[in-house]
């Protein structure tokens, strides 16, 4: 592994490389196929009654709670931590642990030796609930082979993609901040996630949204992983067996929605099975939503393209990094509309952003149409 512009890289070493291509055979981004299936597929609108976990959570507290209940039955959750400004994965085996694994991480989790912590546990019949991105889930499934799985139970998260390292240094920096607390902040309800809260001088200070140069880079998205503006793991079908996100579509619980509504589907019979337990524990309120209630407020469940890819700011972001100062690149990425210098220049930006927002939109509509005649033909059947 090397590291790249603040990313994790996949490095060869040619001196030692046997060209066996066994690299090549276990990478998902060139051979992972799901067995799941868009007819299996159902979404619900999910938040947790402890108001304490719900309160911690990013949204509805909906992993929190499947993640206390695999604990409770005695199995072990592995999932993204945040110490020292380090994102990575661990194992939790205790609910008391369960914070730590809560909450939204932007950058890049280092996930090295996880995979085989995973395959020990269940080589010992041990049952592990690992938590992930897309691209992490189908990586463990690449790495275990279908060996010993049945224990195994997958829950991803609809990712808009992950920030580099340099950012977040470069926030730190720029407020003489000993670390970051937290990346999302919902102490005013979720009005308010847009913003980092960091330790300055040992003191939490949450940082204003229009002072927040890393959020404001991040939900921009001109400086994500560059993989991540075509992402195959962003469509349906997904890869996990329970896909986790924000629930943004809700008219029909206002005063839930400022306290944070978790979207979950569950894409197969695993995954079924595991949230049913979950409903029958009582710790969570769900309800069963159609799927044009939640698709065109995250994209990233059905596709992967990114058209911000295209972006001026984004094609030449190498010569604006070679050529600018740090302080004008700052503001030109963190900026609402960077390279809208002037009417004519915003008009260019607009039309670019007009043009694949209408794609992305037809194609949601399309992906609405055929995952809600998949339901109503199950409800014939039933």
């Amino acid at each position: 592994m090397k590291r790249e512009n603040g990313f994790f890289h996949i490095a060869v070493h040619h001196a030692t490389c046997i060209n066996c291509k066994l690299c090549e055979k276990v990478c998902p981004n060139l051979t992972f196929k799901t067995s799941n299936k868009e007819t299996d597929a159902k979404v619900y609108a999910v938040w947790s009654l402890n108001q304490n976990i719900r309160f911690q959570s990013a949204s509805g507290g909906a992993f929190a709670e499947l993640a206390r209940y695999f604990l409770a039955t005695g199995g072990h959750v592995a999932g993204a931590v945040l110490e020292n400004n380090r994102v990575f994965h661990k194992f939790i085996h205790h609910v008391d642990d369960l914070s730590q694994l809560q909450n939204s991480k932007y950058i890049q989790s280092d996930t090295i030796n996880i995979y085989k912590e995973t395959r020990k546990l269940l080589f010992r019949n041990e049952k592990v609930l690992f938590s992930g991105t897309p691209c992490q889930i189908a990586g463990l499934f690449q790495f275990l082979k279908k060996d010993n799985i049945e224990n195994l139970l997958t829950a991803e998260i609809v990712c808009n993609g992950v920030e580099s390292e340099l950012v977040l240094q470069d926030h730190l920096g720029h407020f003489q901040a000993d670390h970051i607390i937290s990346f999302r902040d919902k102490t005013q309800g979720m009005k308010s996630y847009g913003t980092t809260t960091l330790s300055i001088h040992g003191d939490p200070r949450k940082i204003r949204q229009q002072e927040d140069i890393f959020a404001r880079f991040f939900f921009g998205g001109l400086t994500l992983r560059p993989s991540c503006y075509n992402c195959p793991f962003s469509i349906l079908p997904r890869t996990a067996d329970i896909t986790l996100g924000d629930y943004w579509g809700s008219d029909e619980w206002p005063e839930e929605t400022e306290k944070g509504i978790s979207l979950v589907i569950t894409n197969n019979a695993k995954g079924t099975s595991a949230f049913e337990e979950l409903q029958e524990s009582g710790n969570i309120e769900s309800n069963p939503v159609n799927w044009e209630k939640c698709l065109p407020y995250n994209p990233r469940i059905f596709t992967g393209k990114n058209y911000l890819q295209y972006h001026p700011a984004r094609m030449f972001s190498k010569l604006i990094r070679l050529l600018l100062p740090a302080k004008l690149q700052r503001k030109i990425f963190s900026h609402p509309v960077p390279f809208a210098f002037d009417k004519f220049s915003l008009k260019i930006i607009s039309f670019i952003a007009n043009y694949f927002s209408s794609r992305t939109g037809k194609k949601c509509q399309e992906t609405v149409a055929r995952m809600n005649r998949f339901t109503n033909e199950k409800k014939e059947v039933i």
